[in-house]
């Protein structure tokens, strides 16, 4: 398979499995998100503003792991499980940046069900644990 089908897979897988750990961590914040959404995107009629914050968290989630499969990939063809963890430890690395980033500007809030350690919320760093092993193993194949 050539990189850029793998690369398109790999995105797509991706985007999956992000779209679903967002929907499913709604919880773990409160409503506030929809202020920072742009005013066009909250007037667009019958799409409520959930469905697009969900959907632009996930495809900036899916490029983040795209990224850093492409960086590691330019590096080594065969998947173990040493690009397996730097490719995790790159994803939470962004993501706990990212995530201390969102809470000082105000770009969402953590509701009272959101465990954190140091101010940090566990669920979105979870995510960053998980989703980026499932989606190199369900798209990287074995020769």
């Amino acid at each position: 398979m050539n990189w850029a089908k793998r690369s398109l897979e790999v995105f797509a897988v991706a985007y999956v499995l992000n779209y679903l750990w967002e929907t499913w961590q709604l919880i773990f914040y409160t409503n506030d998100f929809v202020y920072a959404l742009p005013q066009a995107i909250k007037t667009i009629p019958l799409i409520p503003a959930a469905i697009w914050d969900v959907s632009l968290q996930a495809l900036t989630d899916a490029i983040l792991i795209l990224s850093g499969y492409l960086l590691i990939s330019a590096r080594s063809q065969k998947w173990t499980k040493k690009e397996l963890l730097l490719l995790t430890g790159y994803c939470v690395t962004i993501s706990i940046f990212s995530e201390r980033i969102g809470l000082m500007q105000h770009w969402w809030v953590y509701s009272q069900y959101m465990p954190t350690i140091l101010g940090i919320g566990i669920v979105p760093i979870c995510a960053f644990l998980i989703i980026p092993t499932l989606c190199i193993k369900s798209t990287i194949r074995k020769k």
